[in-house]
């Protein structure tokens, strides 16, 4: 059962025991305003303190979507930062997030590795070819 949280910040582990950040207003790279999952003892806990309301499927599934464009977006914004500050497009991960961070830039480290990855792997893609 999903949850809306309901305070500025809720920190939860995942099904599979990752520890993962859901705010009330979610940033770039955060995991959103709605946990898809609780163990029953820390939904319990939350519920008690009102720091979540319990939700439909319906609703998640819509927020799931907004979401994904949302990340989707960010990650454009990333490949554009990335290719006006000229970063190498072997650049690994730290050197990206050094160069948008000094540039005044602000994404998740999940945007940056996801934009570091889909550069190589355009590269690899092209490598094959003769032009």
């Amino acid at each position: 059962m999903p949850y809306r949280v309901m305070c500025h910040l809720v920190i939860a582990k995942d099904q599979e025991g990752r520890v993962r950040y859901y705010y009330q207003s979610p940033v770039v790279g955060s995991s959103g305003a709605v946990i898809p999952w609780l163990s029953d003892e820390k939904a319990e806990q939350l519920l008690r303190l009102g720091l979540v309301e319990r939700i439909a499927d319906s609703t998640m599934d819509h927020q799931a979507d907004d979401a994904a464009q949302t990340e989707s977006e960010a990650l454009q914004d990333c490949l554009k930062a990335l290719e006006h500050l000229g970063v190498d497009l072997a650049a690994g991960a730290p050197t990206a997030r050094t160069a948008l961070r000094d540039a005044g830039f602000r994404f998740g480290n999940d945007v940056v590795a996801a934009a570091v990855k889909a550069r190589k792997d355009a590269v690899r893609a092209l490598s094959g070819t003769t032009a």
